[in-house]
């Protein structure tokens, strides 16, 4: 489980009172994308190779730009109010809650991105030479490669290529094998913001938050002239929007709720503003394209590691089965 940094000030206010003066920092987002491109190969006796592969994006999450978080504009009059701040362990704003009467809950839901397989048709007039190779290398079995990249996708910059590192195949012998497995590029590049949920700068009581960029990732599997392509997306926080968002005051009299839960990418998930007899409204803004473009979770993240050699062992197993369907029983 993601470990958390609770701050919380609770402040019961009995005639003239308010909150105290008390300056909280926590950090804006920023973002970098970890990429892997898993092929696993075989050659037919007729010299065609059987290839599959899957790609994986996985977005990551860390504090960037320190903020203040002011607790003192947020109490006055004769109420009773509590106000939290809730961090990520690096300081990354979580959640705010200034409630009278209870907290409101949050959700933060993420799915890692995994593009689905990719298939290119094979001309068997230039394999042999590298079908040859492939079988002197795992004598007649399937041979594996895994690539691996990241990119701190710098500010500033809204394009950009992204290296990827491969251990398996010493060169030249990985060149000679591109003819099976193809060349192995990835990119990204940032898309338009549509905006700021909202931005108050004259509002007397605000947090400084930013809405991140969307930004595309794609992998490309080029071979004969011919290109594959696996695309996503997640969210950069480095390329956001700036904003202010106005946090409700507590009022003299009556109850009054704010809520505001935040994406490890800083967006918003849930911003609620309720009171008795006072404005009204509440934006939830968590959908599900938000979701697929959110981080993996821990849990995710520790579930995927795990699956990495099952995935190797199904890709080899398929590419043995399809390559050689006689020799591949039924389990």
């Amino acid at each position: 489980m993601r470990k958390l940094t609770l701050i919380l000030a609770n402040i019961l206010v009995v005639g003239c009172a308010s909150m105290p003066d008390v300056s909280v920092p926590y950090f804006l987002t920023k973002t970098r994308v970890e990429v892997t491109v898993t092929q696993t190969a075989s050659c037919t006796e007729g010299n065609v190779p059987v290839v599959a592969t899957e790609v994986a994006f996985d977005p990551h999450f860390s504090a960037d730009q320190g903020q203040l978080f002011e607790f003192g504009g947020l109490g006055s009059g004769l109420t009773k109010a509590n106000a939290s701040l809730e961090l990520y362990e690096d300081g990354r704003l979580k959640s705010i809650n200034t409630t009278q009467d209870g907290q409101g809950e949050e959700t933060i839901a993420s799915i890692l991105s995994i593009a689905g397989l990719l298939l290119l048709d094979y001309s068997p007039t230039d394999t042999k030479p590298a079908c040859a190779l492939l079988r002197s290398m795992v004598k007649d079995k399937t041979l594996t490669i895994v690539y691996r990249g990241k990119t701190e996708l710098e500010a500033g910059i809204d394009s950009g290529e992204i290296d990827l590192l491969q251990l398996n195949v010493p060169d030249p012998k990985l060149t000679q094998l591109l003819p099976i497995f193809g060349e192995v590029t990835a990119a990204w590049n940032i898309l338009p913001i549509q905006g700021a949920p909202v931005n108050e700068e004259d509002s007397e009581t605000t947090i400084s938050l930013r809405e991140p960029a969307p930004i595309e990732l794609t992998v490309n599997i080029t071979r004969d002239n011919k290109t594959a392509t696996s695309t996503s997306r997640t969210w950069s926080g480095q390329h956001g929007l700036p904003y202010n968002l106005p946090i409700q005051k507590a009022p003299w009299f009556g109850e009054n709720k704010m809520e505001l839960v935040l994406t490890e990418s800083g967006r918003i998930s849930k911003m609620a503003y309720t009171g008795g007899g006072a404005s009204q409204g509440a934006i939830s803004s968590i959908d599900s394209a938000a979701k697929a473009l959110s981080g993996s979770t821990t849990a995710e993240k520790a579930a995927i590691a795990k699956a990495e050699a099952d995935l190797i062992y199904q890709q080899q197993r398929l590419v043995s089965c399809q390559t050689n369907p006689e020799s591949c029983g039924v389990q």
